[in-house]
């Protein structure tokens, strides 16, 4: 395929320009998420049921894309298991700075929240030797100062928190943690559909959570592992009769996703259901590496692990640097389009001469190949490059997960 040139700019021109490159990026996300939506809502009339299997994970290269109906058993490290434990201790944090800090140094992540830093709260103490998971430990502090997370007012690396809504329950209370995920139901629904009673059903939001730097790139779940089990004995499948999965949409600015669940429709005096259970079956990106591109030489190629990144030129664009890399991955030409979007959300940024940080100004992908990209960054590296670096930071293998999970006594309307 011919790489078409980027139209050249000039400095007042800049934010023109950028337009097309940002909507580029949007159109992909936004193509995604729709598949997935759509996919969701047309499953929702065609599942089975069936029970719940045991919890296991194996590791793969990015070669392999597929979650396999029976993964093997045996774990391997770097799991969601391993991926959400930590080994920092709350137990002598009195003040909500100290305890977010602790977090925070741990995870990479910076907390923004509207109260003092001194807001006493209750230390977390700990019950047993296990290190505690990180969704345990930052539910506790925010319970504790009446805080939630605003999942919509921050970015990846910075999360903004908010006051917790009056009569929220606590976070603690009415979250299940499964692995990497935090679970939480919000909302539950009831229809009965008159003319077509096929379609009347239940169905059950759930706002799913990962911690910091491990949004999974694929993220689905098996529709034949869903029942629910009601407050009267009763219990129920996953909504229509068929089987199939829903996927779940992931990004990595936010760092939670919400999914409806649909169930039976039984017309049942039970006030809550006792026990929503299911499974997760996930890929999770692990073994961050930083591959660096000097701008003013000619560098060969560099692998790692399954993927090999080389540059493809540097040239000036009016007042700007275009900065072309190739990405390559082995994988199957059929399992290329879900490590696309991943390798597009990686973070690339340039370092000066003298070290300072410079933001990508918008890219474009002028490539697509069976096994990989060619992705064209712009940058604002005043009159010449040289001295410059290209810092391109991706994970290079995928942790293929697959645990259970048991939301208990979500209210019923």
């Amino acid at each position: 395929m011919t790489a078409p040139p980027f139209v050249p700019c000039d400095g007042s021109r800049v934010s023109h320009q950028m337009r097309p490159l940002h909507v580029d990026a949007l159109a992909l996300r936004i193509a995604g998420i729709g598949q997935a939506v759509m996919r969701t809502w047309f499953l929702s009339v065609c599942v089975s049921v069936a029970t719940i299997g045991s919890s296991s994970c194996t590791l793969i290269s990015l070669a392999q894309d597929a979650v396999p109906s029976e993964p093997p058993a045996a774990e391997t490290p770097g799991s969601s298991q391993e991926l959400s434990i930590t080994e920092f201790d709350l137990s002598d944090k009195r003040t909500l700075g100290a305890a977010l800090q602790a977090i925070a140094d741990h995870h990479a992540v910076e907390f923004r929240h509207p109260l003092p830093d001194d807001t006493p709260i209750q230390p977390l103490e700990k019950l047993s030797e296990k290190p505690l998971s990180f969704w345990q430990a930052l539910d506790h502090v925010l319970d504790e100062a009446g805080l939630d997370i605003d999942p919509y007012g921050g970015d990846a690396k910075t999360w903004k928190l908010r006051v917790s809504q009056p009569l929220r329950p606590r976070r603690t209370a009415s979250a299940t943690y499964a692995g990497a995920f935090r679970l939480e139901p919000t909302l539950v629904t009831s229809r009965r559909v008159l003319r077509h009673p096929a379609l009347s059903g239940l169905s059950v939001e759930i706002e799913l959570a990962w911690p910091p730097g491990a949004t999974p790139i694929g993220l689905t779940l098996p529709l034949n592992r869903i029942r629910a089990v009601l407050s009267d004995g009763e219990t129920l499948g996953a909504a229509g009769g068929g089987g199939g999965v829903i996927d779940v949409a992931t990004g990595p600015d936010i760092p939670l996703a919400v999914m409806q669940i649909p169930l039976e429709f039984s017309p049942v005096q039970a006030t809550q259901i006792a026990a929503l259970i299911g499974q997760l079956r996930s890929l999770l990106p692990v073994d961050p590496q930083r591959f660096e591109l000097s701008l003013d030489a000619t560098v060969a190629a560099e692998t790692r692990g399954s993927l090999t990144f080389r540059g493809e030129g540097v040239r000036k664009n009016e007042e700007l640097h275009e900065v072309r890399l190739g990405i390559e991955v082995d994988v199957p030409a059929e399992a290329m389009e879900s490590h696309r979007g991943f390798l597009l959300n990686n973070e690339v940024y340039a370092l000066t001469a003298d070290g300072t940080r410079v933001e990508h100004l918008g890219y474009q992908l002028y490539r697509q190949a069976e096994n990989g990209i060619g992705i064209a960054y712009l940058f604002d590296l005043g009159e010449s490059a040289a001295g410059c670096k290209l810092i391109y930071e991706t994970p290079t293998r995928i942790v293929r997960d697959q645990v259970d999970f048991v939301i208990e006594n979500i209210p019923l309307p």
